[in-house]
């Protein structure tokens, strides 16, 4: 008997897949850097750290300088000296002296006199006795004319418990307290120095009261 052949069995072809388009790379348009023109004073900064330019480009570079060097110097002035002596004020012997006038236009002598002499003697006072703040202390001393300042009184800030000006935007009076006593004193001197002085060097800073500076004349 014959025996039956086997038919071949034949695999599906694959069909062909249809190939996609590579897609390009899109090039991105290079920025080209525009430089912008160099100005005169950046020409005269790069002067100073390169090679000398026009005599147009030293002037230039001389007027940035001078600023500079005048900040400096005044930075260099501004240093706080270790003892402040406030220099003296006349506002509040004015004051008693013009309400001496009108008590006298008033025609009450009796209080005019006194009066009077009250602004004369703070007057005599504010040349004759200097308050210096020091770093530690407030020292009250009378200057001489040969020979150091004779100290009236010296009161150390660590004993100081509180201390009040009447009034910062009139001043009058200052006081302030230590253990055991209290002292008080007209404000014969530059208001604003004074109350730099209790608010930076006493130890006992107010937010009641404004700031202040010292003023730039008072580091000459």
């Amino acid at each position: 008997e014959v025996e039956p052949v086997a038919e071949e069995k034949k695999e599906p072809v694959a069909e062909e897949k249809e190939v996609e388009p590579v897609a390009e790379d899109k090039k991105e348009p290079v920025a080209v850097e525009k430089k912008d023109p160099v100005s005169p004073k950046k020409e005269a900064v790069a002067w100073q750290m390169s090679e000398p330019a026009s005599f147009e480009t030293r002037e230039i570079a001389s007027e940035i300088q001078a600023p500079v060097a005048e900040e400096l110097n005044t930075a260099a002035r501004r240093v706080e000296p270790d003892v402040i002596t406030l220099r003296p004020s006349y506002k509040l012997q004015y004051g008693i002296l013009g309400t001496a006038v009108w008590l006298e236009v008033l025609g009450i002598d009796a209080a005019a006199i006194p009066v009077a002499l009250l602004g004369a003697f703070l007057f005599y006072q504010a040349k004759a006795v200097k308050f210096s703040f020091t770093r530690s202390s407030l020292i009250v001393s009378k200057p001489q004319k040969k020979g150091p300042d004779v100290v009236v009184g010296e009161w150390d800030y660590l004993t100081w418990s509180n201390w009040e000006m009447w009034w910062p935007r009139v001043p009058i009076l200052v006081y302030f307290k230590e253990i055991g006593s209290i002292h008080f004193f007209p404000i014969i001197f530059n208001p604003d120095e004074l109350l730099y002085c209790l608010q930076t060097r006493t130890g006992l800073p107010k937010e009641s009261y404004p700031s202040r500076d010292l003023p730039e004349d008072a580091y000459e």
